[in-house]
């Protein structure tokens, strides 16, 4: 199933992000295809109908890989791979951090860091686009044939003490890194 998430502005992200979620695929996608988990898009080769995010798996020439996906300028395409390969019928935590300052993708899979992979350039346009889990649009990607649980969806890049914590420990609260306060009022 697909499920629309919205135009909102709050989702419209194209700086720092970590999108996290567990998945269970029961489907893997065919040679050179793909299934979308978390997306931002429109369609169209306009820079305005540009894929902000479109994050999922992909059949590499018959290898299943973790996808993180965007795109510039008038729909230049910027997709980048994990090097962990997907397994079927079994749970698996995935977090993909993109730094928009280094233009890296970092995929994170069962709280084992990969390590990052530059992009191109950093997504842009995107502003006719909407948020899906599932699928990018019913008309013309793939659905994502699994379970899904806990998607997640930061618009900062998560550090791996984080994202670890989404991992084992089912992820809530998130640690607190903020230092405390100084005491007033001692005497």
């Amino acid at each position: 199933n697909r499920v629309g998430l919205g135009n909102s502005t709050t989702l419209r992200i194209a700086g720092d992000m970590t999108i996290s979620w567990w998945q269970k695929v029961n489907m893997m996608p065919l040679i050179g295809d793909h299934k979308i988990v978390v997306s931002w898009a429109a369609f169209g080769e306009s820079e305005e109908a540009n894929f902000l995010y479109n994050n999922g798996i992909e059949n590499d020439g018959g290898s299943i890989k973790f996808m993180a996906f965007h795109e510039y300028d008038a729909g230049i395409n910027d997709v980048v791979l994990s090097a962990t390969e997907v397994d079927a019928d079994v749970w698996t935590h995935v977090a993909i951090v993109r730094n928009s300052n280094a233009m890296t993708y970092q995929f994170l899979i069962n709280g084992v860091s990969e390590p990052a992979q530059a992009y191109t350039a950093n997504p842009t346009g995107g502003t006719i686009g909407s948020a899906s889990i599932g699928n990018a649009d019913p008309q013309y990607s793939p659905y994502f044939e699994g379970s899904l649980d806990d998607i997640r969806i930061y618009n900062r890049a998560l550090n791996s003490t984080e994202i670890n914590a989404l991992y084992s420990t089912g992820g809530w609260p998130l640690p607190d890194t903020t230092p405390p306060a100084a005491p007033t009022g001692l005497a």
